[in-house]
């Protein structure tokens, strides 16, 4: 029974992963802010792919709490994928949301549609 969850385990955290140029903008924009990003990792709890990790101690995040550890706070790019027609978050992005949560992580979504109604300066651009 260990060989089984051994293996189910490791094909878990292999999974292939695509970032899109969106998420890369996402990334990008962070960088640009001046914060230390690391692109696509996997959860060393979970086995999750993370979109990105923002290392900085000195930021907080909403509501003035600091993030766990002052190490960082993961961010989650959700496009449309992650969405029901209705707009509600699918049931394996609530799942994940939740897991990295309750593994202690400081947690951002960003939902496309919020990133698509930055302006472009907002984006990095120069327009």
């Amino acid at each position: 029974m260990q060989s089984l969850k051994d293996t189910c385990h490791l094909a878990f955290e292999g999974a292939l992963t695509n970032p899109s140029a969106t998420l890369q903008q996402v990334s990008d924009t962070l960088r640009h802010m001046g914060l230390l990003v690391e692109d696509e990792l996997c959860c060393p709890k979970s086995g999750y792919s993370i979109d990105m990790r923002v290392h900085d101690s000195a930021l907080e995040i909403g509501g003035g709490r600091s993030s766990r550890g002052g190490g960082g706070w993961t961010v989650e790019f959700d496009g449309p994928l992650h969405f029901l027609a209705s707009g509600a978050p699918t049931g394996a992005t609530l799942l994940k949301r939740w897991h990295l949560q309750l593994l202690g992580d400081a947690l951002v979504s960003v939902p496309y549609w919020e990133w698509d109604g930055c302006n472009g300066q907002a984006r990095g651009s120069s327009t």
